[in-house]
């Protein structure tokens, strides 16, 4: 999807989701359009993937306007912009940030009933992002979703990990942990030795 990109947003600081996202917003509506009437076609596939990598810009932009009105104290429209990407966006990897704005939002906003269940939502999901006391930390959130992370499809860079998905990489057997070479290769190179 990196094709998609202007040469000078490669070499620069520049991200794309800090730009105008309105032609992004076009883009998705047509390719809803065509899997919805070629449902069958050979590139509704490749639509598909698309759409997701659109969806995570679009996802992106929402949460860094949210960010800018926590900086500024407008939490109202923090939460509504979390708000938006839980709603509109739940498969991104923007999700732990979003619920993290919202619950601090809330908090911020002395809503702390609706606060804390977005809190509970963090504990049971995403327990490293709630502080021992209970309050909601906003700099491990903005990480679990970084750019790096999502570029280099989770090889580096911290993953938004689940409590389902601790669990299951704690009951993994040690010779079913895959090496960097594996991941980076999808596979194909240092393979993990099964028992037989």
């Amino acid at each position: 999807m990196e094709q998609n990109y202007n040469g000078l947003l490669r070499y620069t600081s520049l991200k794309q989701s800090h730009r105008d996202v309105s032609y992004l917003k076009v883009a998705y509506q047509n390719f809803v359009d065509f899997i919805r009437r070629y449902p069958s076609s050979t590139y509704a596939v490749d639509a598909a993937q698309r759409m997701q990598f659109i969806g995570q810009e679009l996802a992106e932009h929402e949460m860094n306007a949210a960010r800018f009105n926590i900086k500024r104290k407008a939490y109202l429209a923090a939460v509504e912009r979390g708000l938006w990407v839980i709603q509109h966006y739940p498969q991104t990897p923007q999700i732990p940030e979003a619920l993290a704005t919202v619950a601090y939002g809330y908090a911020q906003l002395g809503d702390k009933a609706t606060s804390q269940q977005y809190v509970d939502v963090l504990k049971l999901n995403y327990p490293n992002l709630v502080k021992s006391d209970g309050t909601v930390n906003l700099r491990a959130a903005r990480s679990e979703g970084s750019f790096f992370n999502r570029a280099t499809l989770g090889i580096f860079g911290k993953e938004a990990k689940t409590v389902t998905d601790i669990d299951a990489q704690s009951d993994a057997p040690e010779n079913e942990k895959r090496s960097i070479t594996n991941r980076i290769s999808f596979g194909l190179l240092d393979r993990p030795k099964t028992a037989e």
